[in-house]
């Protein structure tokens, strides 16, 4: 149990990173509308609240079935992603007999993990992108600017990766005659 302890607080590393490229500015923009935390200078517009709704599609739409696709700096994500190379190779290191998924139904786990990871970076995705969208309405082009970079950094390739690795995964099933 002390190797699992060792990997969530690895994983907790790019998790953190993630969360201040992607959701803190989101969570910085909308703060200055909730009345407690309202400057005084500032008149809130009228934001199309229905909106919201729209990020949940993900979690009721299928999300088909992944291939492997590859873009500039993959490799490098996939190596400091939660469960990466990076990481891997740390655990392995402790334990050269380490491995994340180390049975059929372990894989299966994994598989159904990475599904949900996905929809819910496409609904972090989603938002994101609907907040620049107004962020843009308001006149606010940097703040649309940093919403979106952070969008690609916290979502898009995210969401590749979790492709990409149920892509692998059910090619090992495949190979293995699993599936």
């Amino acid at each position: 149990m002390e190797i699992e302890r060792r990997r969530q607080q690895l994983n907790a590393i790019p998790l953190a990173i993630g969360v201040g490229l992607g959701l803190a500015p989101i969570a910085l923009f909308w703060m200055r509308f909730f009345p407690p935390l309202r400057p005084f200078d500032f008149t809130p517009p009228a934001p199309d609240w229905y909106w919201i709704g729209l990020s949940f599609v993900p979690y009721f739409v299928s999300m088909g079935r992944p291939r492997e696709l590859r873009l500039p700096g993959m490799e490098l994500f996939h190596r400091a992603a939660p469960d990466g190379v990076w990481i891997n190779a740390r655990l392995r290191a402790i334990d050269p007999n380490y491995r994340v998924v180390r049975k059929r139904a372990e894989l299966q786990a994994q598989l159904q993990s990475s599904l949900t990871g996905e929809r819910a970076h496409w609904m972090f995705l989603i938002l994101s992108a609907l907040t620049a969208v107004f962020a843009l309405q308001l006149g606010e082009r940097w703040t649309a600017a940093v919403l979106l970079a952070g969008n690609v950094a916290y979502n898009v390739y995210p969401i590749l990766h979790q492709r990409n690795k149920r892509a692998r995964m059910l090619s090992i099933l495949a190979r293995s005659k699993l599936l």
